[in-house]
């Protein structure tokens, strides 16, 4: 359901264009190196592992992924995001700082993902 509402939303957005709808990973990948997409939308698999989003990262990492749930009721997005920050202090504590920051940092679940 949420996924029909969501072409035609998208399709009445001047400012994007959909190419396709494909729901197989194999056509996902090649659609997305035949058409160069901004963004892709697709189904997770039922054991939540994202394996389809993790290939499209790493062959695209400029690519926008949001990842919905069989049951369309959880969503997430995925984007590879390089993030510079100053290292200050520049000492054992703070290297220690900067890596426990970075476990801090995980995927928040889209929230209310309802049919538009």
């Amino acid at each position: 359901m949420l996924r029909e509402s969501l072409e035609t939303f998208l399709a009445d957005q001047s400012d994007i264009e959909i190419e396709l709808v494909e729901p197989e990973p194999v056509a996902i990948l090649a659609a997305v190196e035949r058409t160069g997409a901004d963004a892709v939308v697709l189904t997770m698999p039922e054991s939540g592992e994202p394996g389809l989003t993790d290939h499209l990262l790493y062959e695209y990492p400029d690519l926008l992924v949001i990842a919905l749930s069989p049951s369309e009721e959880n969503g997430f997005v995925y984007r590879l995001v390089i993030d510079k920050k100053p290292l200050k202090p520049v000492t054992s504590d703070g290297i220690l700082a900067a890596i426990r920051g970075l476990e801090k940092n995980d995927s928040t679940p889209l929230s209310g993902a309802q049919e538009a």
